[in-house]
């Protein structure tokens, strides 16, 4: 006989986004870190060393599991984020990140 066990790793903060349980971590920092830079959850942990590996695949199920969800906050904040862009095409952070490359 099995028993199921449930961890409560993920939580939502009080704007209802999904973090990492005991922590500020939102699950969609790591989300754009796996899909966007195709990086693994061992990586992750590298880039982000007070998670651990356990954490890290609690919050990457988590997004499989409300997919459709977070795809589309994913595409508002991209939205929002193309629209800060637009209306403000000199603000500081916006030149540093063109001459870093990371922004065309």
């Amino acid at each position: 006989m099995t028993t199921a066990v449930e961890l409560q790793s993920i939580t939502l903060d009080d704007q209802g986004r999904p973090i990492i349980a005991g922590t500020r971590f939102k699950v969609l920092i790591l989300v754009r870190e796996h899909l966007g830079l195709g990086l693994s959850p061992e990586q992750l942990i590298r880039q982000h060393e007070d998670l651990t590996l356990a954490q890290t695949y609690a919050a990457l199920a988590y997004y499989y599991e409300h997919r459709e969800e977070l795809d589309a906050e994913l595409r508002r904040q991209d939205e929002e984020f193309q629209r800060f862009m637009e209306t403000n095409p000199n603000e500081p952070i916006l030149r540093r990140l063109r001459e870093k490359g990371l922004l065309t």
